[in-house]
Parts: structure tokens; C-alpha cells; sequence
């Protein structure tokens, strides 16, 4: 048996550990996992606990299939910790099959709580409900004209228009409005055809 270091506290640990038993960070046992882990995020299997790129379907330790556990997600395009329990279970729910999570804002929307989400299809507000969540506006991507925002004194306002409106969705962090306003113009941007 080695020891290999842990690259997030640098405590040495078996070379055969699945995770740290320091600070619980995941160890990737292949360097072409290690490079493709890199590029999506990692996941980490909640039946098995082993880790995996998160552009992989299923598990490949046991074969659990993933789906699009946004939870646990490693990457920098959304904050983890906006969702909780209830919300994260409604949007996989919500989500298509081959449908990728791009960005997620916590916000308002007619005066209802929840998260606006923008997926490579399109893009939906899901409300907390008591009992159960609920799509309260849904957008194709295609439907899209214009995406902005404004900056008020606390938090900011994102506007989506379309051809038949203009849906407001208020008390958004600053921060997350700026990138979730970002990253939407930059899909539309790819969607349209070059002229």
C-alpha cells in the first residue's frame, strides 16, 4: 500500500481511498479522469460514493445511473448552496433527458420565491411550493430576444423579453445576475445562425 497526498489538505492517505478521511475530498485514481473531471465538474455517486466526470451518465463503479443531480456538482457556473433539498428534487424532475444545467438564480417572480434556470434548451422559473414546485414560466431558448439587467440597491432585476412580453424576475444577488445574465447572452449567441 502507498501513501499519496490529498490535494486539498495535504494529509497522506492510502493510495486505495476513495475520498479523504480528513476533509472528505474526493480522490481521482485516473489521470484520464483527472483531465476529463477537469474540463465538467466532478460528481459524486450517492449510492457508491466514487467519483465521476460530470458529463458521465452513470456511475462507473456500480452503474447507478446519475441523471442531473445538480447538488453535487463541482464547478464554477452555479452556487450549490442556493438549492435546497426541495428545490434540487423538483428540477430533476423538471429536466429533459440530454438537458444540461448551465446556470441557476435564486429570485422573485410574481411575487413567488424560487429559481430561474437556464439549461442548453431553454429556460424556466421553479417556485418553492408548499408541498410541491411548480413551473410558473417557461421559455424556449429560441423564443428569446434579449436578456439584461438592472441594478437596484440591494439586489438586481433580470428581464427576459420576448416576442409576446417582458418577464421580470426580481431580488436577485448582484453577483449571480451579472454571470447568470452572461452566460444566457453567450447561449443565444451560439444559437444563432451565422450570417
Amino acid at each position: 500500500m502507498a501513501l499519496i497526498k490529498c490535494p486539498e489538505c495535504g494529509k497522506e492517505i492510502s493510495n486505495k481511498a476513495r475520498a479523504c478521511p480528513n476533509c472528505g475530498m474526493p480522490i481521482i485514481q485516473d489521470d484520464n479522469l483527472s483531465l476529463e473531471a477537469s474540463e465538467h465538474g466532478i460528481i459524486i455517486c450517492r449510492k457508491c460514493g466514487y467519483s465521476i466526470p460530470a458529463n458521465h451518465k452513470y456511475c462507473d463503479n456500480c452503474g447507478e445511473k446519475l441523471g442531473n443531480c445538480v447538488e453535487i456538482i463541482r464547478n464554477d457556473s452555479f452556487d450549490i448552496d442556493t438549492l435546497d433539498k426541495t428545490e434540487n428534487t423538483h428540477l430533476q424532475r423538471v429536466l429533459l433527458d440530454g438537458e444540461d444545467v448551465k446556470f441557476i438564480a435564486k429570485g422573485t417572480l410574481f411575487s413567488s420565491v424560487g429559481i430561474l434556470v437556464c439549461t442548453n434548451i431553454r429556460l424556466f422559473f421553479l417556485n418553492r411550493g408548499i408541498l410541491y414546485g411548480g413551473i410558473y414560466k417557461e421559455i424556449n431558448l429560441r423564443h428569446v430576444n434579449s436578456i439584461y439587467k438592472k441594478n437596484k440597491l440591494l439586489y438586481s432585476e433580470i428581464y427576459i423579453e420576448t416576442g409576446a412580453s417582458v418577464i421580470p424576475v426580481l431580488n436577485v444577488k448582484k453577483e449571480v445576475a451579472d454571470s447568470f445574465v452572461r452566460s444566457v447572452n453567450e447561449l443565444l449567441r451560439k444559437s444563432l445562425p451565422m450570417v
